[in-house]
């Protein structure tokens, strides 16, 4: 039963991974914590989370289809677009390279890598921040999401774009931004920001 109040809907072709070349009509529709995939007298819903993990496919810079657990989705450009802004950051996206590419490395540690990097749908510049799986807990990456979404809240803080895993790294995408000017951040921001990182902290 679909109670929770709808944000977009849209029709789709559906394949399942068993029968990726018989395609179904079918009717996508989110919520702020579900994806709902309607199929004849079927429905299929699919909790928003970092353990759901996506890959989406582009092609000319446009979004094609989208592949979670069993299923493909194929449908309007825009669409697929007003899903993956609602999907950013709250579930984990797999095949960074579909996505991006012109990698540069700007810095290298032991633990993690920050490189420059073109989104092919857009065409603008971020910045990625990398992490080996083998340098840092899983539960931390996931709270320091949270604490980065919070903070795209202020002003002249770098806004995270979107989460990406492989089977060996973790990858923060971030909006590329000039130099901060830290002078120009109000009292109250600098105290807000504070409050909420040693509150994550606890």
């Amino acid at each position: 039963m679909i109670d929770m109040e709808i944000i977009h809907a849209f029709q789709c072709l559906i394949s399942f991974q068993q029968q990726e070349h018989h395609q179904h009509k079918a009717h996508l529709q989110f919520t702020d914590n579900k994806i709902n995939l309607l199929l004849n007298t079927q429905c299929f819903e699919i909790e928003i989370s970092y353990k759901l993990k996506l890959k989406w496919k582009c092609q000319d810079s446009k979004l094609t289809s989208i592949h979670f657990q069993q299923f493909t989705i194929q449908a309007d450009n825009e669409d697929l677009l007003k899903l993956k802004k609602h999907l950013d950051c709250s579930a984990t996206y797999v095949g960074i390279r579909e996505i991006y590419d012109n990698v540069i490395l700007i810095q290298q540690t032991d633990f993690a890598k920050i490189c420059s990097l073109k989104n092919k749908l857009d065409g603008k510049k971020y910045f990625c921040k990398c992490y080996k799986k083998a340098e840092v807990e899983k539960y931390k990456i996931y709270e320091q999401l949270v604490i980065q979404r919070k903070l795209g809240d202020f002003k002249n803080v770098a806004q995270i774009i979107d989460f990406y895993e492989s089977s060996n790294s973790y990858y923060f995408i971030y909006e590329q931004m000039k130099r901060i000017h830290y002078h120009s951040l109000s009292h109250e921001d600098i105290q807000s920001m504070m409050i909420f990182y040693v509150v994550q902290k606890c």
